[in-house]
């Protein structure tokens, strides 16, 4: 389903709207008086203080470039981008001039083993049926 940029713009507007913090609504608190205090919107110059999910496998820096452009942070899913396609995204995203996010997975996949499939197969029977 395609969104049109102000249709996102008013589900992330609805969604910020929800139990933002003192700190995400600008406004000074006298007992930080002379703390280093600053929030997410700020420090990812954002208008929301709000990160998409990055979604590997159903979305590329289209999304993430137009959560950006809608004031939220989006993100672009790099865990199954190899080198090149890596490098093209990221040229589009920092071509924009808006904020973005990056994310990778920073662990190593063990090899699958018959036993452990079994295993997984096995707990998650009751939530999809046999």
């Amino acid at each position: 389903m395609l969104l049109a940029a102000n249709q996102l713009q008013g589900m992330i507007s609805k969604a910020a709207s929800y139990n933002i913090s003192r700190a995400d609504t600008h406004e000074p608190n006298p007992s930080d008086e002379g703390k280093h205090t600053a929030s997410l919107s700020n420090i990812w110059g954002t208008r929301y203080p709000l990160i998409q999910a990055p979604m590997a496998g159903v979305q590329d820096e289209r999304l993430a470039l137009a959560v950006s452009a809608a004031g939220a942070l989006g993100s672009l899913p790099a865990a199954m981008l190899d080198a090149v396609s890596l490098r093209s995204k990221l040229q589009v995203l920092q071509a924009s001039g808006l904020p973005y996010n990056v994310n990778f997975f920073c662990h190593r996949s063990l090899p699958p083993t018959p036993e452990v499939e079994a295993s997984w197969l096995a707990a998650l029977r009751p939530y999809f049926g046999s």
